[in-house]
Parts: C-alpha cells; sequence; structure tokens
C-alpha cells in the first residue's frame, strides 16, 4: 500500500514538474537571435540572446521583466541589459498552423506572437514569435 502512495505521489510530482516548463518566445534574424525558455525545463527562465555576429548573451527572464500572470503580456525594465529592455509585448494572434492538428482535424490553430507595444524602437524586436506548443 504505501510503495502504490509513494508511485502516485512521484507521478503527480513529475506531472507537476512538467507543466512548469517556460518555453515563451524566440527570434531568428540577421540581427537578433533570442530565445526565452528554460531549456527544456533545466532550470531558471532565461533570454538568451546574441546581437549581430556578437557573442551569445543569457540573463535571467524574471530578473529583467515582468509577465503578466495569463502571459499575455510581459514588460521588461529600462535599465536591463538584454535587447528587450525598456519594451513591452503583447501577446496577438498571427495566422494559423496544422502543425498541432490530430490527423482528423482539418481546423488549424492560431499561432500567436508577442508585438512590441511599448518602448518600441530599432534597438528592440519588433516581435517575437512563441513557440509552438500545441496542448
Amino acid at each position: 500500500m504505501a510503495r502504490n502512495v509513494l508511485f502516485l505521489l512521484l507521478m503527480l510530482c513529475a506531472v507537476t514538474a512538467r507543466a512548469g516548463c517556460d518555453y515563451i518566445a524566440e527570434l531568428h534574424t540577421d540581427k537578433f537571435d533570442i530565445e526565452i525558455s528554460d531549456g527544456g525545463c533545466a532550470g531558471d527562465t532565461m533570454i538568451t540572446y546574441k546581437i549581430g555576429k556578437n557573442k551569445t548573451n543569457s540573463v535571467p527572464f524574471y530578473k529583467e521583466c515582468t509577465m503578466e500572470e495569463l502571459g499575455r503580456w510581459f514588460s521588461c525594465r529600462k535599465n536591463g541589459i538584454s535587447p528587450l529592455a525598456g519594451a513591452t509585448y503583447k501577446l496577438v494572434e498571427h495566422g494559423k498552423s496544422s502543425v498541432c492538428n490530430l490527423p482528423d482535424e482539418n481546423t488549424p490553430y492560431p499561432t500567436y506572437r508577442y508585438v512590441c507595444v511599448k518602448g518600441c524602437n530599432t534597438s528592440v524586436p519588433r516581435h517575437l514569435e512563441t513557440m509552438d506548443n500545441c496542448d
């Protein structure tokens, strides 16, 4: 009996840990190479970035930025060191994708991106693509 309870608790913890993974957004262009994630549940959520041909840097996302509880927007502090510093991004629907569809489904899933709505200038990305997270 105790073994079964322990197994059930371990399984519950594993599912709970997976649910906490952060795959927020990314952008790969000639000017910016940015990813906001925890590296596959590997630890802290980081902004990993490279501007042009400069070296890759990382900074903790939640020290640089504040995300609204439901993930509909995030805002990065003005004196931050990432290329997102001073910008606010809002999640908006951007097209459709069949990547997440089940074989018998014909309705494409909506795709989303974070669009800069405040603090937008040439030194911050205009948008960031959300990573495909099929539920």
